[in-house]
């Protein structure tokens, strides 16, 4: 197994990567598989840019013909959609995301298979930065930016964890910023393509991905999810502490030359106080010791569930007085 995390990982700690028990390839790429002529959508569905690429598909900007709504439409590299299981997995975002209704969690209206059978999504097309970019800008965020925009992500993981689906894959880039007439920092967090659903029995599936599965981005993998055990909502909690960690001090928690390195630190190495990893940072030690209580190693360490998390930032935000 560590000869495949060291291939599938080593140059790109901050991409999701999938490992399973039946999964050892690490095929490239080829763009012109996702050209726009390939992609044979139902007819009211039009392409009209490509948005992004990535190890497991593409995201394209597309239009409903009748209506003319914007729309994002998320298709599976045809090298992937070849496994029955890969298949199964991006079903079950369309899945995942059919149980959840919350303003700040992406839409997604229609699923299915391209006359190729490549499976596709058809999503809210959301015009924003990232949170990845918006971190960048200063090198972390102000306290207020900091509180408004977690206190919005930890309200959508509660609802998701309520409704029985785990994330997985929480980090800056999956967490979008939008201007809305509500607020300056409306969230929209995404990319549910690995979510875990758990207590489903109204979907009537099985469980999908096994004990001994490596899945997610590694550098704010949870200390279970890097070794492969079972997860549980704690471990997105322990994630979204990376990324409130990066949101102060600039950088992740753990930061090392490959992947395997960066793993092997969140399974037995403390993080650093925020006061050494950025010098210039002044963080209340109420704030820090939130986010340390989310990065501990042990799941039943943290914070028990994502409304306990929202509650104490709160807390600590009134304490502030932000």
């Amino acid at each position: 197994k560590m000869a495949r995390i060291l291939e599938a990982m080593s140059d790109a700690p901050d991409k999701t990567v999938h490992l399973t028990s039946e999964d050892a390839e690490n095929e490239d790429l080829q763009d012109e598989l996702l050209t726009t002529h390939s992609l044979r959508l139902p007819d009211q569905y039009q392409i009209i840019s490509r948005i992004s690429l990535g190890g497991m598909g593409a995201i394209y900007k597309g239009r409903h013909r009748k209506t003319n709504a914007a729309l994002a439409i998320k298709v599976l590299h045809p090298h992937v959609a070849s496994k029955e299981s890969n298949i199964h997995r991006f079903e079950r975002e369309a899945q995942a995301a059919s149980k959840l209704n919350h303003p700040n969690l992406v839409v997604i209206h229609d699923y299915g298979l391209t006359q190729d059978e490549v499976p596709y999504l058809i999503m809210e097309l959301i015009e924003g930065q990232t949170l990845r970019a918006e971190i960048g800008k200063n090198n972390g965020l102000p306290p207020r930016q900091f509180f408004d925009i977690f206190d919005q992500i930890c309200d959508a993981l509660e609802h998701a964890h309520k409704r029985g689906v785990i994330h997985r894959d929480i980090k800056p880039s999956n967490i979008l910023l939008m201007k809305s007439d509500v607020r300056e920092n409306f969230v929209k967090l995404v990319d549910f393509g690995i979510a875990k659903v758990v207590a489903s029995q109204d979907l009537g599936e099985q469980e999908l991905t096994q004990t001994g599965d490596i899945v997610g981005s590694p550098l704010y993998m949870s200390p279970e999810q890097c070794v492969g055990d079972e997860l549980d909502p704690r471990t997105d909690i322990y994630s979204l502490g990376c990324v409130m960690y990066e949101a102060i001090a600039g950088s992740p928690p753990f930061m090392a030359p490959n992947a395997v390195k960066t793993i092997f630190k969140h399974v037995n190495v403390k993080p650093d106080p925020i006061s050494v990893t950025n010098p210039k940072i002044g963080i209340p030690p109420q704030l820090e010791q939130i986010i340390f209580k989310t990065l501990e190693k042990k799941p039943e360490d943290r914070f028990a569930t994502m409304e306990d998390l929202k509650l104490a930032l709160r807390q600590c935000r009134q304490m502030m007085a932000m």
